[in-house]
């Protein structure tokens, strides 16, 4: 590796949607810290490196501060034991991949590392489920938005913003909205327009399901497990605006 620290996004999970630079970076790196949602078809690739879990497991009820400390700890460890250092993270590493956090770290250190994208999981469903997220006349915007909050924003009041960018005509690409669907289907079923609602699991790999409807329809098959996590939402309007 030219940089001792390689960030690198894995893309949604299928093996096939590696870049070729970060399938080069995957088969020289010595330490791999990776996260829950890198597909073990990717990790099998390396057989020789440490491959080290750094993602959230099952009940793990440490904050999430402490475990981004512990992952900058393993990064400078190995950097300072001259190890080629892959941090290998689901989709790509800038959207909601927590990478700005490690770059800061790693700058602050004065510890040489590259960025390499990863395709991202919402693109990839579009793509894969034949959704198109811009359209000429129609759907001028794509928007990628979470359905955590931030600061003193209210959940309430978040939907209300989402409302407002699906109100002209664009899409949203929703990431981490399971748990807090059925409180997003509750606000869209009384919207005046209620939008149409992509539900896409396991995106990319062979468990896949793509599921499209009304926010109650969706939310239905949530609740019977036909659909389970990850999963990512696309969210359009029935007849987005036009233009001119």
């Amino acid at each position: 590796m030219k940089y001792p620290i390689q960030i690198v996004g894995a893309g949604p999970g299928s093996v096939e949607l590696l870049t070729l630079q970060a399938h080069r970076i995957l088969l020289d790196a010595q330490i791999i810290l990776y996260d829950h949602l890198v597909s073990q078809d990717i990790l099998a690739m390396n057989s020789q490196a440490k491959k080290i879990y750094v993602g959230r497991s099952a009940g793990d009820r440490t904050s999430q501060s402490h475990r981004q400390n512990h992952i900058h700890q393993l990064m400078e460890k190995y950097f300072l034991q001259g190890k080629k250092v892959l941090r290998l993270k689901s989709g790509d590493v800038l959207i909601y991949g927590r990478a700005a956090e490690d770059m800061k770290f790693l700058s602050q250190k004065k510890i040489p590392f590259q960025i390499v994208p990863g395709l991202s999981s919402g693109l990839a469903a579009a793509s894969l489920c034949q959704i198109p997220l811009t359209e000429r006349t129609k759907i001028h915007a794509a928007v990628i938005a979470t359905a955590q909050t931030v600061g003193n924003i209210s959940l309430e009041e978040h939907i209300k913003n989402l409302n407002s960018i699906l109100e002209k005509g664009n899409t949203i690409i929703l990431y981490m909205a399971s748990r807090k669907f059925p409180q997003l289907a509750k606000c869209w079923e009384q919207y005046p327009n209620p939008p149409q609602i992509h539900a896409i699991s396991h995106v990319s790999l062979p468990t896949q399901k793509h599921i499209t409807g009304n926010a109650q329809e969706i939310l239905q098959q949530i609740q019977k497990k036909k659909l389970v996590p990850p999963l990512i939402f696309i969210i359009q309007q029935h007849n987005p605006a036009t233009s001119p």
